[in-house]
């Protein structure tokens, strides 16, 4: 992938961080639409986990520079950027491991974990570690790459 069309994936990534995060925030009425009625699929679980998964994306492809390299800095976090990556990329199937349906209610009406209110502590707490931690990477690697500057 060449400078330009990385550039391009990294503004795509953030916009679309931005759009979902907007969505998100406004509660839009659009999140409530329903893809598919057959498994109940909400349009908000889509816009979420795209939103999820974008941070990373746009921080991996961002900082791929200071990822590359062999300081013991770069390899945390390479290996961190990676772990991020997967855990984002599977939020939508614990979310669902943890809900038993794709718009994530937790009713507490089975009698089991599953879709319990215990469950949807987990399930808060497994989106804002997500997102949390994603944030924390970036902002380091933010650091990282203005030091890198002001050394150059």
């Amino acid at each position: 992938m060449n400078e330009s069309q990385r550039k391009s994936m990294v503004a795509l990534a953030l916009g679309v961080f931005a759009c979902s995060a907007w969505l998100l925030a406004t509660a839009s009425p659009l999140l409530l639409v329903e893809l598919a009625p057959a498994p109940g699929l909400p349009l908000g679980t889509l816009v979420a986990w795209a939103g999820i998964v974008s941070l990373p994306v746009a921080s991996f492809l961002g900082f791929q520079r200071h990822l590359g390299r062999e300081s013991r800095l770069s390899r945390v976090s390479r290996y961190s950027m990676f772990c991020l990556l997967l855990l984002s990329a599977a939020w939508g199937f614990v979310s669902y491991g943890l809900a038993g349906n794709w718009a994530f209610n937790f009713s507490n009406q089975s009698g089991s974990f599953r879709g319990s209110v215990a469950a949807g502590g987990v399930f808060r707490a497994y989106t804002v570690a997500v997102v949390a931690a994603s944030l924390f990477v970036s902002a380091g690697l933010l650091i990282v790459a203005a030091v890198s500057k002001l050394k150059d």
